[in-house]
């Protein structure tokens, strides 16, 4: 389908389609790998980046496990789609972003912070 659409919109049509899927539901996450396996490779961030978008960060430690489940190879980048999230929702409280970010492993705390700039950005 996306051979209708012009190349340089990939990274936003793939980061959309991974948005769409319900994680926190066991058979949307084993749907949402069978669909990872046909995305050209120099897309697959986006598409986890929409992963970590569409979960709900009102059960930051449920995200945190869905994120684990996924191959360290794309966590960083559902986490950026997390932060994202944490940055649109909470851009007007640092106490809770804060809060949040305790709640994630050390070594992927930047790629959230990096998306949380750029979800306070966005909206």
């Amino acid at each position: 389908f996306e051979k209708d659409i012009d190349k340089e919109y990939w990274p936003y049509l793939y980061k959309g389609w991974g948005s769409l899927f319900s994680l926190e539901i066991p058979e949307e996450f084993v749907r949402a790998m069978h669909v990872e396996g046909y995305v050209p490779q120099e897309y697959k961030k986006y598409l986890y980046e929409g992963f970590g978008v569409g979960l709900s960060f009102k059960d930051i430690k449920q995200a945190v496990e869905i994120i684990n489940r996924v191959s360290p190879a794309y966590r960083q980048y559902c986490y950026i789609g997390l932060g994202e999230q944490l940055g649109c929702g909470y851009k007007n409280d640092p106490r809770a972003l804060s809060e949040m970010l305790r709640n994630i492993d050390s070594s992927y705390q930047r790629y959230v912070l990096d998306g949380i700039a750029e979800g306070k950005r966005e909206r």
